[in-house]
């Protein structure tokens, strides 16, 4: 039989472990997983030449359509994902109003606009979402959804006239009744939160703002730890009360490493995530204020180190970039925090993960893969190198070196945390569904190859 492509040569690496060989594809799913010599003939054959074979990489967190159209947002943001071998996305999508009015055309847009497929996550702002989720999940196939706790009204003091009723729901009386409403989906429901205590971070900042600091280390005395382990705990208690699975987005403080180690004892389902900026910057780095300025804030080298530990030994489940294309102004306290960072978080982990003997080759597979397509239901169609699968693959040379550069990255951004951050351990190709996208870094493929994935609610 000939098929579609194979990839020769080449080197699988897999949660379980790395074997020698390569992959078939036909219609873009793969057909065959063997040594070369038992692999079918093809219309088009690769030669990997010993080098990596990779699920793609699922990035379970970004936010594109947030500050920029989202058509606009797809032709750049999955351009950079793809280009830093990224396959698939969860978009965190936040609205004010019912997302039934406006959701369908977004889908439209992700099917016809994107180099990666994508699957979303629906921001819960105000009691009329919670009573939505159902409708959510039956007209969409959505079946994760993000809770901002008070950070909601940290969000509403950006913008010039804060709508008076989500002021009045953002309370912990909507994350309750939310994760309610979530646990009522069953396993494959998700409730993803941010975690950090606004009331008390809002009398911080107000206090290094009087004092008139700009820096980045005020950034994160504004919002210190316990403000993050504080709401990690209520979510964590609400979640088991409530019945429903708990994803923890973007963990920054290595003491949340031990929070969840002791739930996930107990019982509760509970899944942690971090990123990329959590993992090599700190807030002593020498970067523009206004560059590192994320929520929750960056923080201690020996944050750094936990967090590592906690992906070496399975706490942290995940790795998500939190990319968004952000607003910036000269002040620290006025401008949208947020990072770009879809394009840069493979190469990170291999260089600052792999090649510096922090996690091996299979924990990448594992955390960048498999581990969110479980957690978010698209599994094994996505997340897998097996028969049956999606042909999402990235080849990665573990001994090429570069220097980041946003000039290099698609994003329209244009900077980057990372500038000048020398890497070792690059993609090289990245094949989304049986077609090649990005060779060598070039987008070699048109738009429209990414698609939107709805996920299937059981009755």
């Amino acid at each position: 039989m000939l098929v579609d492509l194979v990839l020769k040569g080449g080197r699988l690496v897999t949660p379980e472990g790395i074997f020698q060989g390569g992959v078939a594809v036909e219609d873009g799913v793969i057909v065959a997983v063997a040594s070369d010599a038992n692999l079918p003939p093809a219309s088009e054959i690769i030669d990997c030449g010993g080098k990596f074979i990779l699920p793609g990489v699922i990035d379970p967190h970004i936010h594109i359509g947030l500050h920029v159209s989202l058509e606009d947002d797809c032709h750049t943001e999955t351009a950079s994902a793809v280009a830093g071998g990224v396959t698939t996305a969860g978009r965190f999508v936040r609205s004010l109003n019912s997302y039934k009015n406006f959701f369908k055309e977004e889908i439209n847009v992700m099917n016809n606009h994107s180099y990666i497929d994508i699957f979303c996550h629906l921001g819960i702002m105000k009691m009329s979402h919670v009573k939505e989720i159902p409708e959510y999940a039956r007209l969409f196939g959505v079946t994760s959804f993000k809770f901002y706790g008070k950070y909601g009204l940290e969000l509403m003091s950006y913008r010039e006239n804060p709508p008076q009723d989500v002021v009045e729901q953002t309370d912990d009386g909507l994350l309750y009744l939310g994760f309610v409403e979530v646990a009522k989906l069953g396993e494959i429901g998700v409730a993803c939160v941010h975690a950090e205590n606004y009331e008390v971070i809002h009398w911080l900042k107000e206090e290094l703002r009087r004092a008139g600091r700009n820096d980045l280390p005020s950034w994160a005395e504004a919002r210190p730890w316990f403000c993050e382990a504080e709401y990690m705990l209520k979510a964590l208690f609400f979640a088991k009360v409530a019945g429903n699975t708990l994803y923890n987005v973007h963990l920054s403080i290595g003491e949340g490493v031990k929070i969840i180690e002791q739930v996930m004892r107990d019982g509760v389902r509970v899944y942690a995530e971090t990123c990329p900026h959590y993992l090599v910057l700190t807030k002593d780095s020498p970067i523009k204020p206004i560059y590192g300025k994320i929520s929750p804030p960056l923080r201690e080298k020996r944050d750094v180190e936990m967090l590592w530990d906690g992906i070496a030994r399975g706490i942290i489940k995940t790795i998500g970039s939190d990319h968004v294309i952000i607003p910036k102004t000269d002040d620290l306290w006025t401008s949208w925090p947020g990072v770009p960072g879809v394009g840069t978080l493979l190469p990170i982990i291999l260089s600052e993960g792999v090649n510096k003997g922090r996690i091996t080759l299979e924990k990448v597979a594992e955390i960048c893969s498999r581990n969110a397509a479980k957690i978010f239901g698209i599994y094994p169609k996505k997340g897998t190198i097996q028969v049956g699968s999606d042909a999402d693959l990235v080849l990665v040379d573990m001994n090429r070196e570069t220097v980041l550069r946003a000039e290099k990255l698609y994003s329209k951004c244009g900077w980057t945390p990372y500038e000048g951050m020398k890497v070792k351990g690059v993609p090289v190709m990245t094949i989304v569904r049986g077609r090649k996208v990005v060779e060598e870094g070039a987008i070699v493929e048109k738009l429209g190859v990414g698609k939107y994935i709805p996920r299937k609610v059981n009755k």
